[in-house]
């Protein structure tokens, strides 16, 4: 996984590379499979973009050893950069009720503060410039080059999807303000959501009676099956010298560390932990958090993870062959890192590599000369291929949903709290 680099002039990051997403764009246009030039016999009917937020502030408040601590200054990393600051409403799916984002954004209520001031996981001005430079890649290649959709915003083409959490809903108003420019949104942007109860687009281990019971057995089974991850935890601490147990951060923790501290140039680790360490860290909290939303191998609790949202993916799918002119051209998911997690695992690609900020899963919808649809999924430039034995990218839709069928949720409160087995 390319790891997003960045330039620092005063308190903005400039974005140098976003993931590799624009280097794998370039390196393939003179046979991007995509354009209507080189494939006529496919018209492009309909894409779906579910992808993590930009980079935020730290979602725990350790320091690390063997590094100048971290200040979250404010007035460096907080608040909206000019070419991303756009009016949008946000609206409950379930009763169309316009709501304000600090009635029910989940972090606006932490009273963890970092040092410097800033809240835990919160959006930064360098998370902004990370989804408004995607959002310049898919206007080059939605507006630009494929001509999909309009140059100037409007609802009755995109539908947004978000989570109630203020670094997803800057993240998708950053990103389509580098999609339109700015200038070319000329009403707000229609954002969608639901309180933090209902949600779905991250493993809710907290709201889902079933998921959290789940979730509760992994943590104390994972040692069991998987003692390597509890003995690199332990390797990793004792080289930062936090040797007692209750001082010990575990390797989620010290990831989102070195990623946080990382994406705003602040020395990611300390120089006694080597590229190997690094490594070591990342595949550990996969593998911990593949465990824990697969557990055994057991189909269910993935299915409890992001089976609502695969519901939702399949029926967008699903109504727009039925009703093509009634159903928006694009719909974008602004998510989590766990969200784009599930949905790799789901389709197979799940590699132990942790999705880094604005990484991109994307599903498009595709008709041929023959009125046959077929769906082809992408992830952070990469073809995904749900055969691998015949690398086919484009998937016969039927197959596409033979596949997703079993992970499909579509009573989300029923399957969270029925009792197992029935």
């Amino acid at each position: 996984m390319k790891v997003l680099k960045t330039i620092f002039k005063g308190s903005i990051s400039i974005t140098a590379v976003v993931l590799g997403i624009k280097l794998q764009h370039d390196r393939h246009s003179t046979n991007h499979i995509l354009t209507a030039k080189e494939t006529p016999k496919y018209t492009l009917e309909h894409v779906q973009l579910v992808f993590r937020h930009g980079a935020r502030t730290p979602v725990c408040t350790y320091d690390l050893p063997g590094v100048e601590p971290a200040v979250w200054d404010p007035e460096k990393f907080l608040g909206d950069l000019p070419h991303t600051n756009v009016d949008y409403t946000l609206k409950l799916v379930s009763t169309g009720e316009e709501v304000s984002l600090e009635s029910i954004d989940p972090s606006s209520w932490s009273k963890r503060r970092l040092k410097g001031g800033m809240q835990t996981g919160k959006l930064t001005k360098n998370g902004q410039q990370m989804a408004f430079d995607v959002g310049q890649h898919l206007q080059k290649e939605y507006i630009q080059e494929r001509k999909f959709i309009s140059s100037i915003y409007s609802p009755s083409e995109i539908r947004v999807r978000t989570s109630s959490f203020q670094r997803t809903v800057g993240t998708v108003k950053s990103m389509l303000a580098g999609l339109y420019g700015k200038d070319q949104i000329r009403e707000p942007i229609e954002m969608w959501t639901v309180r933090s109860q209902e949600e779905y687009l991250y493993p809710n281990f907290y709201q889902c009676p079933n998921l959290n019971r789940h979730f509760k057995v992994a943590k104390k089974d994972f040692i069991n099956f998987r003692p390597d991850i509890r003995e690199i935890t332990i390797d990793i601490n004792k080289k930062l010298g936090l040797v007692e147990k209750e001082q010990m951060i575990d390797v989620f923790h010290l990831l989102d560390l070195m990623h946080t501290r990382e994406a705003h140039g602040f020395k990611a680790l300390p120089d006694n932990l080597t590229k190997e360490d690094r490594q070591k860290i990342e595949r550990a909290a996969s593998k911990l958090f593949s465990f824990i939303i697969q557990g055994d191998n057991d189909r269910n609790i993935l299915r409890l993870s992001v089976g609502a949202l695969v519901e939702d993916l399949c029926q967008n799918i699903e109504e727009k062959v039925k009703n093509p002119k009634k159903v928006h051209k694009m719909e974008f998911v602004s998510a989590h890192d766990t969200t784009l997690q599930g949905l790799l695992m789901v389709t197979s690609q799940w590699k132990d590599e942790w999705p880094y900020y604005v990484s991109l899963f994307k599903i498009e919808l595709y008709k041929d000369e023959a009125s046959e649809y077929y769906v082809r999924l992408e992830f952070n430039g990469q073809t995904i291929f749900l055969d691998q034995s015949q690398h086919e990218e484009m998937v016969p839709i039927r197959t596409f949903l033979e596949k997703m069928e079993k992970f499909r949720v579509k009573d989300y409160k029923l399957e969270c709290s029925k009792e197992e087995g029935k």
